[in-house]
């Protein structure tokens, strides 16, 4: 969809659920994709565990001379 952004390492998608529908951000889903019998590695369960637990944040840098 419109809402999703690749990242491919180490998860493989972002999703701004809501952007090109309502001009808002909804929420946000990282998306891995598994196939077969592949599980999520140790970094992609860290990701998941950080998620849950709600440890998120924004942070800005604000650079004077445009760069």
């Amino acid at each position: 969809t419109q809402d999703c952004r690749s990242l491919f390492e180490p998860i493989d998608y972002v999703i701004f659920s809501g952007m090109s529908t309502n001009g808002a951000v909804d929420a946000l889903v990282f998306l891995d994709v598994k196939s077969g019998g592949a599980r999520l590695t140790r970094i992609q369960k860290d990701i998941a565990s950080v998620v849950q637990r709600g440890d998120v944040r924004v942070e800005v840098i604000q650079s004077r001379n445009g760069v």
